[in-house]
């Protein structure tokens, strides 16, 4: 099956280019939609990049789209999330990205945080601010507040430099892609935190915030949950994240491994 492209007419360039990857999300979708279109602005297209999905989900794009014109949809075999990323930075207008999951959420005033500070930022720049993470299989949800983007920092692993949990409270400029390459296709997991890390010795900027800007749906059943729960996780990430940390400048690979060091010893005396 050849991959198409549904869409209404598409004209000059917009702001902001929201990018959502499903297959089967039929239980999602519709709040998906609703949700990036009460939040997103005026000036944004929302490119729905489906993988031949099989559950109805395609009805549901296609009636949205024929009644709101920044809805567009890309459909057609993939080879899983990274690869339909891809297809939808390729195929975006806009001059900032976003991606949410379908069954993600952006909430009030997050987008047009993110599009104002972005605009006026150099080339490129990141925009990170809280995510409200809601852990269904617990009482209380947990608040991820941003810091200090930097590659050292996420090579270093979480104590030193906690990566975004969720693209739901980031964006950045397309023109990132230009200088750090794709999502890399063949990882499934922890292509944003690769990619992050990769890309941010290229970042002219990082503009953070305290404002919540989206929302982590961590459901019991997910991809997302039951990697995190798994016995290689750790080791999964080092072999992916290694050859990044070659890649560091001298002062910032030494500083990076220093903090492993450290960390390492301190496991082990504690």
């Amino acid at each position: 099956m050849s991959q198409s492209i549904a869409t209404t007419a598409r004209g000059d360039a917009v702001s902001l280019s929201i990018i959502t990857p499903v297959l089967n999300g039929i239980d999602r979708i519709t709040h998906c939609i609703e949700n990036v279109r009460r939040h997103a602005g005026a000036d944004y297209e929302h490119l729905i990049i489906d993988g031949a999905s099989t559950d109805g989900t395609l009805d549901v794009v296609r009636s949205a789209l024929a009644q709101d014109p920044h809805i567009h949809l890309l459909t057609g075999p993939d080879r899983g999330q990274s690869h339909a990323m891809n297809k939808g930075v390729a195929a975006a207008r806009g001059a900032i990205l976003g991606f949410l999951n379908v069954d993600d959420e952006y909430l009030a005033g997050g987008p047009a945080l993110a599009v104002a500070n972005l605009r006026s930022a150099p080339e490129p720049s990141f925009f990170w601010g809280a995510c409200e993470i809601d852990f269904q299989d617990r009482a209380e949800n947990w608040i991820q507040q941003p810091w200090r983007l930097e590659a050292w920092r996420l090579l270093s692993g979480w104590k030193f430099g906690p990566h975004p949990v969720n693209p739901s409270s980031y964006f950045y400029h397309r023109s990132l892609h230009d200088a750090a390459g794709p999502y890399r296709e063949d990882e499934h997991f922890v292509m944003d935190l690769e990619f992050i890390a990769r890309a941010a010795p290229f970042l002219r900027s990082v503009v953070l915030t305290d404002q919540l800007i989206g929302r982590f749906h961590n459901t019991p059943g997910t991809k997302t949950h039951a990697y995190v729960q798994r016995p290689d996780r750790a080791a999964h990430e080092a072999r992916l994240l290694t050859p990044l940390r070659h890649r560091l400048s001298p002062w910032d690979r030494v500083k990076c491994e220093t903090c492993r060091w450290g960390l390492r010893t301190w496991r082990r005396f504690r």
